[in-house]
């Protein structure tokens, strides 16, 4: 039993590779500033354990760097991955919304985006969003 603890251990989360991840969004044409993308690995079906989300906030250019969410490692587990684009700002300490969500549902909770990151990474991990109604990028 102790064998199976052991390499049950050394086979975990840790030994997931990454691969830099980064890209653009734009909103309606215009690079969109201060939006949350993340990267959830999909399931491939071998195995439960699929590697950390990954997220990053777009710079004033549109412009993301993935991390993982737990460990902080740049970039992606390679693979699949089913992306979410929120514009929602919260300040947690104090448990308040200081921007409201601005996309539509399409791309956060019923999101429809996905990404397959390569084995070596990846510079174009772009997305074009686009909300006709929506006459200015909120910041």
């Amino acid at each position: 039993m102790l064998i199976f603890t052991i390499i049950g251990i050394s086979i975990g989360p840790k030994t997931f590779q990454y691969v830099p991840v980064r890209g653009r969004v734009t909103l309606n044409g215009v690079p969109a500033e201060k939006l949350t993308v993340i990267f959830a690995p999909v399931r491939n079906g071998r195995s439960a354990l699929v590697g950390e989300l990954s997220s990053a906030v777009t710079d004033s250019n549109g412009n993301f760097e993935l991390r993982t969410a737990g460990t902080k490692v740049l970039g992606a587990v390679p693979g699949g991955h089913t992306v979410a684009i929120v514009s929602e700002v919260r300040d947690i300490d104090r448990d308040l919304i200081l921007v409201k969500e601005y996309l539509p549902k399409k791309y956060h909770e019923e999101t429809t985006l996905t990404f397959e990151v390569p084995y070596d990474g990846t510079d174009f991990a772009n997305f074009e969003l686009s909300i006709p109604e929506l006459t200015k990028v909120k910041n």
